[in-house]
């Protein structure tokens, strides 16, 4: 085969590091959106339905104090001390929210992994769930020193809830 024939084949190596670069970002875009469409469940519950809700998700935490505890009509937050010995491995990160203004109830798992690697496609998952942990003072890191149960439990005046545990 003459030299110019196997260029026409194979393109130039510009061309075909471009074609791998698009292919790849669309994959990723793919693998992002699957994963953001399986992680958010919305519905519609009535306050009695929504707190049975959260109450069967905190029946099976275990029993160590919230990560974080807040009092939202004084503003202020005290975060607990971490357990002095080892805790179990943390596999996802769960946000369970209700917003009494419209009756909605969110919720979204985001496999701890991604959360520790990529903070910002997290936050975009959590997204409908108002849960901001930078404004929290939450990071991947210190959440994974606590291991499972409940990160927060908040009410707020308004009748809005929000619950974060890790799994």
């Amino acid at each position: 085969m003459a030299e110019h024939e196997r260029d026409a084949h194979t393109g130039p190596p510009f061309a075909r590091i471009l074609f791998w670069l698009v292919l790849a970002a669309g994959t990723g875009l793919l693998v992002f959106g699957f994963m953001a469409w399986r992680a958010t469940e919305t519905h519609h519950a009535l306050p009695a339905e929504a707190a049975g809700e959260f109450a069967d998700v905190l029946e099976r935490q275990p029993s160590r104090p919230p990560v974080l505890e807040t009092d939202p009509e004084a503003g202020t937050r005290r975060r607990t001390a971490p357990p002095a010995g080892p805790v179990s491995k943390t596999r996802k990160l769960c946000v369970l929210a209700y917003h009494a203004g419209n009756g909605n109830v969110v919720r979204t798992d985001v496999p701890f992994l991604l959360y520790r690697i990529k903070e910002p496609v997290a936050g975009l998952l959590l997204q409908k769930t108002r849960y901001d942990p930078e404004t929290l003072g939450l990071n991947p890191q210190d959440l994974a020193k606590y291991g499972p149960g409940v990160v927060i439990d908040e009410r707020r005046p308004n009748g809005d809830r929000l619950l974060v545990w890790l799994e």
